[in-house]
């Protein structure tokens, strides 16, 4: 039977090497690894308690939910007990914690795809040659869409931070489409397609079909999340390459800025 500490490979090796060989708290630089190069001094903690006496339990979570990568962090053993000490509750918060892993997960990302462009590249050929059938869905491509306008009407808040740190690299990508399309490969429009058509189907679990704004904003981090994993993990099962996990979530935020990922805004919305 599967327990809430039970990780399987693909979300250790993206907690090891998102974390940058550093403590996920941005206040502490103790190393993760300790300086013989193979001995392991981090702990993963989960940032909602594994058990029914931890700290931060949620109910509403399964077993599933528990052991997935979204709820883990890797921590220093001081900043370990700190932050897991009851006393301490009230000021290392689930938000904060979950601040903590996306500001890492941003570090480390936009890291490596600025680094080493080649994983961008490979991550939206591999993106584009999933063989998912689009047939009935729209494929045409949208420009950019006013990013904070978009979030706002999709009520979307775990996930905010990130597209608006990834989103600096639209013209970057941009760029990619433009220059692999030259060879007629078309993977602008295979790309957005197949993440519009991911997005429908997992929409409809959370809507039961209906055009329901109300239930995509209730469930928008949600459903961005189950997106971001069915897509990572049919690409790993057609590339060996780990690295092009990096460059999943920054295809993943420019295809919501292009409206491929929830529902576009209005010509006129009143946010109040």
């Amino acid at each position: 039977m599967v327990g809430p500490r039970d990780y399987t490979k693909i979300t250790l090796a993206k907690l090891n090497r998102v974390s940058l060989n550093k403590c996920y708290n941005p206040d502490c630089q103790e190393l993760l690894i300790s300086k013989d190069g193979s001995t392991i001094l981090g702990n993963i903690v989960h940032i909602c308690a594994a058990s029914l006496n931890g700290p931060r339990f949620d109910s509403s979570m399964s077993t599933e939910e528990r052991r997935d990568y979204n709820n883990l962090i890797l921590l220093c053993t001081d900043c370990h007990k700190i932050i897991d000490n009851p006393l301490n509750e009230n000021k290392y918060p689930i938000s904060l914690l979950k601040k903590w892993k996306k500001m890492r997960e941003a570090e480390a990302n936009l890291e490596k795809v600025v680094s080493n462009p080649s994983v961008l590249v490979g991550a939206i050929k591999a993106i584009a040659n999933l063989q998912i059938d689009t047939s009935s869905y729209e494929q045409s491509v949208i420009s950019a869409y006013n990013i904070e306008t978009k979030i706002k009407y999709n009520d979307l808040k775990e996930y905010k931070f990130l597209i608006q740190e990834y989103s600096v690299l639209a013209g970057k990508i941009e760029t990619i489409y433009n220059e692999l399309d030259k060879n007629s490969f078309n993977s602008k429009v295979k790309l957005l397609s197949i993440i519009r058509n991911t997005y429908l189907r997992v929409k409809g679990k959370y809507t039961q079909g209906k055009n329901d704004i109300l239930l995509v904003r209730k469930n928008a981090d949600k459903i961005y999340r189950e997106i971001e994993k069915y897509i990572e993990a049919q690409v790993l099962q057609q590339v060996s390459q780990d690295d092009i996990f990096f460059a999943i979530p920054i295809i993943m935020a420019d295809a919501f800025i292009r409206c491929k990922i929830l529902e576009k805004p209005p010509l006129k919305y009143d946010f109040k």
